[in-house]
């Protein structure tokens, strides 16, 4: 079988974009008349594939939007009642030519070959978590997939929303910071060496001034060889991280630094709390529920210690007790858990908590922005300047030197 995409004028006359699977061309034809569509362009997939394998029409990626996207399409055509190999290969044809369809479409094969649609998402590790999995598992027992779908597209939103609020956080500051050193290689690499012919016949020249040619003569020899140990600085470092024992330390050292400690509690709190009144919500057990909230997790030892905790939940210790030790939640939100295990109600005291986080971090990212922004101006100004400022002094400096 070979995947075909298909341009095609429907009964009503409209252009549909879509793809299929078919034996031939031939066969693919006699698909699309069989479907009543008369088309106008078929083409193999890997037709659309160049010398170097790169695909002309499709992105590398499946991103948390086209999951999110997914998850919310698949709630309201399952609440319509189409099946879901159907509706996998209408979301498809909808996207076609992206990674997104190829997905959707292999999903719909696996689903018609006999697969459940979980055992046919469990394929796709880096795409869909054990939480998703075990949720769409969840769903399809019970058969209650529309609200599993529906309360999981609500939580991916919230996700990309707590993503978006990180990006825009760091991005100001990242922006500032790269328009200063571009600013500084700039006058070291183009305006010092046009100074440097004034000093040539000096017999000595002010320490600041000797600085400032030294540093630009050290640039210009040598900023090939910083930005390569830059780069490789920052892979190494990326490779580290995926070091399970590295990645542990890294994350323990991130938790001892106290304003970082604060903001990494605030945005774990918010994915693990999020994860906990989805889970509890399609009612699963409280034990499984930790276990599964805690993969949610990024820093590794929060996570651990939210996983010891299904232990001794098991034997009978209460959940706001243990986590309590887990140092993630502020006195506050311990005596709702509280109130919410005496009555029996825990999920919508997890979804409380979890809302109240995110408020709490719009806040804390608007508040560090607004504090960020003058700062960062005042620190690209201060090195900047610095660089002009001395830059004059050298030059009033000449008379005197000549002198």
């Amino acid at each position: 079988m070979a995947l075909f995409i298909y341009k095609a004028y429907d009964a009503s006359g409209a252009l549909i974009n879509g793809e299929l699977d078919a034996l031939s061309i031939k066969h693919a034809k006699e698909l699309l008349q069989k479907d009543k569509l008369n088309p106008v362009s078929l083409v193999e997939q890997s037709l659309l594939v160049n010398k170097k394998g790169f695909n002309l029409f499709q992105s590398d990626t499946v991103t948390l939007d086209d999951v999110e996207f997914v998850t919310a399409e698949l709630s309201l055509l399952l609440q319509s009642g189409v099946k879901i190999d159907r509706a996998l290969a209408v979301l498809a044809r909808t996207k076609a030519g992206s990674s997104l369809a190829t997905l959707l479409q292999t999903l719909s094969n696996d689903v018609r070959k006999g697969q459940s649609l979980s055992e046919a998402m469990a394929k796709h590790p880096k795409i869909f978590d054990s939480l998703y999995i075990n949720l769409v598992t969840i769903g399809e027992s019970s058969g209650n997939l529309v609200a599993v779908f529906a309360g999981l597209a609500q939580d991916l939103k919230y996700r990309k929303q707590l993503k978006n609020k990180i990006t825009q956080a760091i991005a100001y500051p990242t922006v500032i910071l790269f328009v200063c050193i571009c600013s500084v290689l700039f006058i070291f690499n183009f305006v010092v060496p046009k100074l440097t012919v004034m000093f040539a016949d000096a017999v000595e020249l002010p320490i600041y001034t000797q600085i400032l040619l030294g540093v630009s003569d050290f640039i210009q020899n040598y900023q090939f060889h910083l930005f390569f140990v830059f780069l490789l600085l920052v892979f190494g470092f990326r490779w580290m991280l995926q070091q399970g024992h590295f990645a542990h330390k890294f994350d323990n050292v991130v938790l001892s630094i106290p304003l970082l400690n604060n903001t990494v509690n605030l945005i774990e709190r918010i994915r693990f709390t999020s994860s906990m009144s989805l889970m509890l919500n399609s009612d699963v057990k409280l034990d499984q529920a930790l276990v599964l909230s805690s993969g949610s997790v990024k820093n590794q030892v929060i996570a651990r210690n939210l996983t010891g905790m299904k232990d001794k939940v098991r034997k009978g210790e209460s959940i706001t007790t243990a986590l309590k030790q887990s140092g993630l939640f502020p006195v506050l939100f311990l005596s709702l858990l509280e109130v919410g295990e005496e009555s029996g109600k825990m999920a919508p005291i997890f979804e409380e908590i979890a809302e109240r986080s995110r408020t709490e971090f719009s806040q804390w990212t608007d508040k560090m922005t607004s504090l960020i922004e003058p700062l960062m101006i005042l620190f690209m100004g201060g090195i900047v300047g610095s660089v002009v400022v001395i830059m004059m002094m050298s030059i009033v400096s000449i008379n005197d030197i000549g002198i």
